[in-house]
């Protein structure tokens, strides 16, 4: 027999599994297609696991949800769509939850403006894993979930009552926003972060240096806000000098020609071993990935970055690097 006759074979048992009047039968049904993927994706099985979402047992249809996701792609039909979207609004919060998760596991086929639009309402739901799930599979669809009604309920959710669900919108908000930053996200995660007395301040300045290293100086920050988040970076964590790409920043500093970005520039800049020179109103900048060279119009903004250098490298002077990479006074 065939691989493709046995497969035949099992998904038709499994379909009359399907039809089994004992709830437990009909899960281990729907485990089974689920993990066989695409294969199991035909279409009778599909029309059955769809009956199995109208079930009486809350666990058949989370597990039917469960089971659609598994299918990915194949299984993003519009018919299918639009039972999910039922799902998403069933009354036990198991079912919602499998019901985000299956269209996280949908792929691209799934990330159409109707669904986006119902996670974007679940991360309203009263039950904390149905936020944190669809705010994961938002996160997922990237680039396209970053509109302005769901920015705004993530940002919301950095104040959610559940630890988790703060952090997966920390997490969520600096890979949503990553190529198309907006100025009220990042404000908002400074704020939040100079809060204080939160334990989600670490995922939060993660999320803040992911930012930064996309922010492309549009949209001028005000500088109490730029202060703030030289004040998140932990430089006791050798790391953050590393992360932010030094060349980046001067070019947010010479663009918006804030000098509040002055402090994290020079520090990032000695941290990463950056040599600088000024000649003819030419700042060219020497790194380890070669050199970059930018046009200088106001020297007083120069003049200033060098003198915060100098104290920089004062202070750095006084430091010495412990092996676990932490900076300590001598």
């Amino acid at each position: 027999m065939s691989e493709k006759a046995a497969t035949n074979k099992v998904v038709a048992a499994l379909q009359n599994a399907l039809l089994d009047e004992d709830s437990a039968v009909k899960r281990s049904a729907w485990k089974a297609l689920g993990k066989m993927g695409g294969k199991g994706a035909t279409n009778e099985a599909i029309i059955a696991i769809l009956n199995a979402l109208r079930d009486e047992d809350s666990d058949v249809r989370g597990a039917a949800c469960v089971a659609l996701g598994s299918m990915g792609e194949k299984a993003a039909t519009d018919q299918v769509i639009t039972a999910m979207l039922n799902a998403l609004r069933d009354e036990v919060w198991k079912v919602r939850t499998s019901a985000c998760e299956a269209f996280g596991n949908m792929g691209e086929k799934a990330a159409i403006d109707e669904v986006i639009t119902a996670l974007q309402n679940a991360l309203l739901d009263k039950d904390w894993s149905v936020r944190h799930e669809a705010c994961k599979v938002l996160r997922r669809m990237g680039e396209k979930s970053a509109t302005d009604e769901g920015i705004i309920a993530m940002l919301n959710l950095l104040r959610d009552e559940n630890e988790h669900v703060r952090s997966e919108a920390s997490i969520s908000l600096s890979v949503i926003c990553e190529k198309s930053i907006k100025k009220e996200v990042l404000e908002t995660l400074v704020n939040e972060y100079s809060c204080g007395g939160t334990d989600n301040s670490h995922t939060i300045a993660e999320s803040l240096q992911k930012i930064i290293c996309s922010y492309d100086g549009k949209g001028e920050l005000e500088p109490q806000i730029v202060s703030k988040i030289c004040s998140c970076i932990d430089w006791n964590d050798a790391s953050w000098g590393k992360e932010i790409p030094a060349s980046h920043l001067f070019k947010i500093l010479l663009d918006t020609q804030n000098a509040a970005w002055i402090p994290l520039v020079s520090r990032v800049a000695l941290y990463q071993g950056v040599a600088v020179t000024l000649m003819d109103n030419r700042l060219r900048i020497y790194d380890a990935n070669g050199s970059l060279e930018f046009d200088v119009t106001h020297s007083e903004l120069v003049k200033s970055l060098v003198e915060a250098s100098r104290n920089q490298l004062e202070e750095l002077k006084r430091c010495s690097l412990a092996g676990d990479g932490t900076l300590s006074t001598i």
